[in-house]
């Protein structure tokens, strides 16, 4: 079966040959390697160029599509789900990479398991000074992985999975980038009927380029993107009873990460939580400290504000 290893493209030229290698490299022989320039303004492509000269057996899968301007992860991840042609689809970024058997393992899995829609392998968190694997959890119940991936319980990124191909048929992508993952793979995982994991590290995290993560993070159209794929989220899976209370703990929990990462007070002052989430923080048994904790943080500081704000009105 041919599997479409997809990679979205901008401003990797630090990154991209290691990706790119880890691709031509695979074991498994029948690929098609989509690279969608999304407008970078480095070397990256034409370090793929060059890079392809040394695996030409490789050539004749590649495709590299160019965007006419820059739309962002969302949108290359959407061109290349519409031009690909595989049988299943592979996310992979392009500061990442992969293990050289890592979709020979994946397929291996799928044969085995034909009626498999999606095929989720374990992965390696890279950090500057440290490696740590994560071993994704095994559930076969739909559902169940549905509302834990809704919740953020479950990990809900796109990349490292195998998708059947039909999943995607007729699904919309929203232009978020921030939060991109989890709208796009918490509903591919709802029309799967089957799906399987395995313990073999199959992908390869990086997380070396920190101080660009963050800068990205405090972005006001970043906060703003996270803000809604929980509200898109919200309204997608409205007339599914079983997931309504998932989909607010996965909203509150949201919220939360837009208050640690916000970055300005301007940035944290546009973060408005619902009543009923905030309601739904202090009478629900999560369990979830930091996110508590988040939320109690949230609502100190705009006390401490309000204080401060009468405090200047009664110096008058």
């Amino acid at each position: 079966m041919k599997i479409s290893i997809l990679i979205p493209v901008y401003g990797v030229e630090k990154y991209i040959e290691k990706c790119a290698r880890s691709v031509f490299e695979q074991s498994y022989e029948d690929l098609e390697i989509i690279f969608v320039d999304d407008c970078t303004e480095d070397r990256s492509i034409q370090i793929v160029i060059d890079l392809l000269e040394s695996y030409p057996n490789r050539k004749r899968q590649v495709k590299i599509i160019k965007h006419p301007v820059n739309h962002g992860l969302a949108m290359a991840r959407d061109t290349a789900v519409k031009v690909s042609t595989g049988d299943y689809i592979f996310h992979l970024d392009s500061d990442d990479y992969l293990e050289s058997e890592s979709i020979n393992l994946l397929v291996a899995k799928l044969k085995e398991n034909p009626q498999c829609d999606i095929v989720t392998g374990s992965y390696r968190c890279i950090y500057p000074t440290r490696t740590e694997v994560k071993i994704t959890p095994e559930c076969e119940n739909v559902e169940t992985v549905v509302k834990g991936m809704i919740s953020r319980k479950y990990p809900y990124h796109i990349w490292n999975r195998l998708y059947r191909r039909a999943l995607y048929d007729g699904l919309i992508i929203p232009q978020i980038d921030n939060g991109e993952d989890y709208v796009t793979t918490c509903r591919l995982f709802d029309r799967a009927s089957k799906i399987a994991v395995i313990d073999d590290i199959t992908y390869n995290y990086t997380l070396l380029n920190q101080s660009s993560f963050r800068k990205r993070a405090m972005s006001p159209k970043n906060i703003s993107d996270l803000m809604q794929s929980s509200i898109f989220l919200k309204e997608y899976f409205k007339d599914k009873k079983q997931f309504q209370y998932s989909l607010d703990i996965g909203h509150l929990i949201g919220y939360s990460i837009l208050i640690v990462t916000s970055g300005t007070v301007k940035n944290m002052e546009n973060i408005k939580i619902p009543n009923s989430l905030s309601k739904l923080s202090f009478e629900s048994t999560l369990g979830n400290s930091r996110l508590i904790l988040n939320l109690h943080r949230f609502r100190l500081y705009r006390l401490i504000r309000v204080i401060l704000y009468l405090q200047r009105i009664f110096q008058k």
